[in-house]
């Protein structure tokens, strides 16, 4: 596991499901995993990008944590493909490196999918089928960090220096930097 620094979303996963699909609010104080959510929403986070198993990976939780027991079924899809779905509390645990910064976390018994709970994927698409309670389903989502456009490319120069389009009050060849994490 290596984690880059957090950054904001690369894009918005769709979703064709049951119930209201949405991003969880950053404002929100409640414990991931901790039961507190309490609405009926699926929601998803973009939590980082960093490196699993050797390769570039986009991390993203989706949970769905209702008041009570409730279900929800359908279809998450995602600009890159999916790589990876983790779906039990020690392999939320394990993975739990990628997790978003910004958000507290507590992965608490029966966090994850039980018994009856389904999730596939393949392509771009993660499929979900899930009867939840207190402390409701999660699961974490790599997928494939996108590769740059072969106009990218074409800006490498021969010696592994970045140049880059001149710009006003800039001269041809300014280096580019890593972005700061």
């Amino acid at each position: 596991l290596n984690p880059a620094c957090a950054q904001g979303a690369p894009y918005t996963p769709t979703a064709t499901v049951n119930k209201t699909f949405s991003q969880y609010p950053k404002s929100s104080t409640v414990a991931l995993g901790s039961g507190l959510v309490d609405v009926t929403n699926l929601y998803w986070l973009y939590e980082t990008r960093g490196t699993y198993g050797g390769q570039a990976v986009d991390s993203w939780l989706l949970f769905f944590d209702p008041n009570g027991s409730s279900a929800v079924s359908g279809t998450v899809s995602f600009a890159q493909n999916v790589l990876q779905v983790f779906s039990t509390q020690a392999n939320l645990q394990a993975t739990s490196a990628f997790q978003n910064t910004e958000y507290t976390y507590n992965y608490v018994n029966a966090v994850g999918l039980e018994s009856g709970d389904t999730v596939s994927f393949g392509g771009q698409t993660v499929n979900l089928s899930w009867n939840a309670s207190d402390p409701g389903d999660y699961i974490r989502v790599m997928t494939a960090v996108p590769v740059p456009e072969p106009a990218t490319y074409a800006q490498l120069r021969t010696d592994g220096r970045h140049r880059a389009p001149a710009s006003p009050g800039q001269g041809p060849g300014t280096r580019l930097r890593p972005a700061a994490g």
